[in-house]
């Protein structure tokens, strides 16, 4: 607890053994990811939290960076091609007609 300035102080205690609980509970990929952060310090529990929650975020277990999933137009339901089909058959007959 020392090296960790929390000794003389119950809420860094608390908070120090919360933020172990949480890393604890991080899988590798998301364990590394905060450890790297840290460097030679240590995170406060709530910037573990964040850490891992950027991190979850934004990789997949693997590492693997989440890239924008591609956004798809809207295909039209099958009633609404079928409208569109009957109008143009009508604007045909009525263009023949005229």
């Amino acid at each position: 607890m020392r090296s960790r300035q929390a000794d003389a102080d119950p809420d860094k205690i608390i908070d120090v053994v919360v933020s172990d609980r949480l890393k604890e509970c991080l899988s590798p990929s998301t364990l590394n990811y905060v450890l790297s952060l840290e460097g030679d310090g240590t995170f406060p529990s709530d910037k573990v939290a964040a850490t891992a929650d950027i991190y979850v975020n934004n990789y997949t277990e693997d590492g693997k960076y989440r890239s924008v999933p591609k956004i798809e137009q809207p295909r039209p339901h099958f009633a609404a091609k079928r409208v569109i089909f009957l109008l143009l058959q009508r604007l045909v007959v009525i263009a023949i007609v005229v």
